[in-house]
């Protein structure tokens, strides 16, 4: 029984998916936060559904944000003012934000179920929203990430579909009703 149990472990284990263009984080990785120039935007995965696919995030000009493991996090600066974030995996979802110099925000990186593999959706996580009573929990049971310059560099060799993706994603964020809508944006006074 030990031996299946150890066979199990180590089977399970080898298959987390990891984005090797993402890095733990450690004591001298610089702390992102926010400045009077400059908003955060924090993308938080705290399922572990899906634990063997890596979903990117890209911005409305398909510039690589990052990439969220399973239970994982990554924050990034950016400036004030509009802008939409696109999932890339096996489908294309896209969340709007306004973002106000100063403030930190947060997006849930949720998986569901797909045709062929799992689909990623963006969720603003607000004060106004269901699961905003677990932010504190998702963002200490969550690993920190840092983006390395290697995920830009591969989306940038893929301009033309990470481009398609972006697409996608503004489409699917017009089509959106008022409620999926409402879960898909962010307001400039949602941040902390």
């Amino acid at each position: 029984m030990r031996r299946l149990f150890f066979v199990v472990f180590v089977l399970l284990t080898a298959c987390v998916g990891h984005s090797s263009y993402m890095t733990e984080a450690t004591l001298t990785s610089a702390r992102v936060e926010p400045d009077t120039q400059s908003a955060v935007v924090t993308f938080i995965r705290p399922s572990r559904f899906a634990v063997t696919l890596v979903p990117t995030i890209l911005d409305e000009n398909a510039s690589f944000l990052g990439a969220c493991d399973a239970t994982s996090k990554f924050s990034v600066s950016l400036a004030p003012g509009h802008h939409v974030f696109v999932v890339w995996a096996e489908n294309s979802d896209a969340l709007a934000a306004d973002l106000a110099p100063g403030k930190h925000y947060y997006v849930e990186v949720s998986g569901t179920e797909g045709w062929t593999s799992a689909r990623f959706h963006l969720i603003a996580l607000t004060p106004r929203s269901k699961k905003w009573h677990e932010l504190d929990r998702w963002l200490g049971e969550t690993t920190t990430l840092v983006p390395l310059a290697a995920g830009r560099t591969y989306v940038d060799s893929r301009r033309d579909a990470a481009m398609e993706r972006v697409r996608r994603g503004m489409e699917h964020l017009r089509s959106y009703d008022t409620v999926d809508l409402e879960k898909r944006t962010i307001r400039a006074d949602d941040g902390n």
